[in-house]
């Protein structure tokens, strides 16, 4: 995951959301000047039809929806 958000910095939370609505933490990184990026392995139960960035207060700050067959 690939992200900028105008003026942001800190530590934000990738989570991932499933079918059967479970939220998996999958990893955390850095935004530097507003830029950041993650990879990393998404595991769990369920097909995932979600992913969304959270701030560390629990603040939902990005999210994204997908549809059957694109993950």
């Amino acid at each position: 995951m690939s992200v900028y958000m105008k003026n942001a910095s800190g530590t934000v939370v990738c989570q991932l959301v499933t079918t059967d609505g479970n939220v998996t933490t999958v990893g955390s990184f850095r935004l530097v000047g507003g830029y950041g990026s993650w990879g990393g392995p998404a595991a769990g139960g369920g097909s995932i039809t979600g992913a969304r960035l959270v701030s560390p207060n629990g603040t939902v700050l990005a999210s994204a929806s997908f549809s059957a067959g694109s993950v």
